[in-house]
Parts: structure tokens; sequence; C-alpha cells
């Protein structure tokens, strides 16, 4: 149970306002205190950060951080928490990081034989890294959009529609290894496409790729995770 002075906030879809019946309730937890971790009953994720790592994801300029900072919901936060928190936010001049690691996931997921019952979170991880490389370009440009239905909008592509709403299929995508081969190569680091799978592990390593890790680990499990807490930049 959440502390009396917990900053509570709700952020994704239903905080933008662009949800549909489908769409998850993603609420966060922030407290003094307390350790990272993340809980989902059917529709309701809820994830859970200490105040203290949620500055400091602010003060270097997480992407993540900046989601909460222009799109979440107060939904309690007695101590004003969301306000410093907001005052904290940097953001930086170059996301070219958040972009390398997104593209090494994406080859990865490209390379990797899959079973059916992995298709939901390749899915998920496909859609998560073409909307991360797409958020970092638009930020570089001053523009700050998180938004799948915006990020359409502005790269109305066929091809990235296919990749954004892979988030929504529990089966293979058609043609999503073209899609995102092309969108590597217009949009992401084309490099690690040319790497074997036991190369971008290592380079997973060199990144300190934490995203990429637990979707590894998830992979091996087949469980959901939210890549939200996993972030070392």
């Amino acid at each position: 149970m959440a502390e009396m002075s917990a900053c509570v906030l709700l952020f994704g879809s239903m905080a933008r306002g662009d949800s549909s019946g489908t769409s998850d309730v993603d609420l966060l937890i922030s407290e003094e205190t307390g350790s990272i971790k993340s809980e989902r009953a059917g529709r309701v994720e809820v994830q859970y950060t200490p105040q203290k790592y949620l500055l400091e994801m602010s003060a270097r300029g997480d992407l993540f951080a900046i989601h909460l900072a222009y799109e979440a919901k107060v939904v309690a936060d007695p101590d004003g928490f969301f306000d410093s928190f907001k005052k904290s936010l940097k953001i930086k001049s170059s996301y070219a990081k958040e972009r390398e690691s997104a593209s090494a996931l994406a080859a990865y997921l490209l390379k990797r034989k899959l079973s059916k019952r992995q298709f939901p979170i390749r899915n998920k991880r496909i859609a998560w890294c073409v909307r991360t490389i797409l958020i970092s370009l638009l930020l570089e440009d001053g523009e700050i959009v998180f938004s799948p239905m915006r990020l359409q909008e502005l790269y109305p592509d066929k091809r990235i529609g296919i990749l954004l709403n892979a988030r929504r299929t529990k089966i293979d995508i058609s043609g999503y290894k073209k899609a995102l081969r092309w969108f590597l190569e217009e949009f992401g680091e084309d490099e690690f496409s040319r790497k074997g799978l036991k190369q971008l592990r290592q380079v997973f390593k060199q990144q300190d790729n934490k995203v990429a890790e637990s979707t590894i680990r998830s992979l091996s499990c087949s469980v959901a995770f939210s890549p939200y807490h996993t972030r070392s930049a």
C-alpha cells in the first residue's frame, strides 16, 4: 500500500486522452522510500519508483522522465513532489545514445527466432524501439511528442504505422521484418543490423542496455515487462 505522502500519477494514453477501449491504465506511485517494481492486474499496471530515483532521471534528461513531466496527470500529490520533479527536468541536446540502444534491440529482435508465445513480447518491444527512435529525433528538433497517434501523423509512411501498431498484436506481423529493416536504415543506427546475435549481446553489455537485457529475460520466460524501470539513461 502506498504511503499517505505518495505522489500518484496517471500517464500514457489515459492521461493524454487518446485511449481506446483496450488501452492500459498506467499509474506511477512515487514515495520517499521503497524499491523499484511494477504490478499488473488486468489492464491496470502500477509502477513504483522512489522519488530520489525519479529526480535523478529528470536531471539526466531520461525520456520517461520527460514523458511524465509533459503528459502525466496528478492523481494525488500532498507534498507537491511533481512540481519539484518538473523543475529538475533537463532536456539533452542529443539523444543519440537512446537511438543506439533502441536500434541495437530492434536488430536483435529481427535476427532472433521466436515461438508464437513470444510474439506478444517481441511486438511490444519493436513498437517501443521505433517509438523511442522517433521521439529522440523529434526532441533534438525541439518537439516533444510521445503519442503513437501523433507520431503516425508526423511520420505517415505505412511501414511506420505497421511497426507502431505492433504493440496491439499478439500474432506474427506480416511484413514487419522488411519494414523494420527499412526503418533502421532511414531513422535508426543501421550498423547493428550487420551484427550477429552474440555480437549484439556484447553491444548490450557495452551500452549498459537494461531494456535489451530485460527483454531477453522476458523472452526466455515469455512474460510481459515494463521498460520504464530498466533504463540507465
